[in-house]
């Protein structure tokens, strides 16, 4: 998490302290990881928001999510590691929604 977020942080402060850098999540495609991919998500979720010009990318997560959490959509499934190349639609919603 520390390295993701100075990576975030070096990417900000060379492009502009005015710019806008997006905070990508983890994506929880495998059944297998999802319980800690959501609790690093939480995590990196609240250290995003502590940093200036820094956003959250808010939505898109629980969009690839069953209603109950539990699966992936079926929609976004590819091979059983990789989501299926539709799920960048829900990513540009994300970015629309915070620019």
């Amino acid at each position: 998490l520390r390295m993701r977020v100075r990576m975030h942080t070096r990417v900000h402060t060379t492009l502009s302290p005015a710019a806008h850098v997006a905070g990508p999540q983890v994506i929880p495609v495998l059944d297998e990881t999802r319980k800690i991919v959501k609790a690093y998500n939480k995590i990196f979720e609240a250290r995003v928001k502590e940093m200036p010009g820094m956003e959250w990318i808010d939505g898109v997560f629980p969009r690839l999510l069953t209603s109950d959490g539990a699966k992936l959509k079926k929609e976004y499934e590819l091979d059983g590691t990789h989501l299926h190349p539709s799920y960048i639609s829900l990513l540009g919603e994300g970015l629309t929604e915070i620019w």
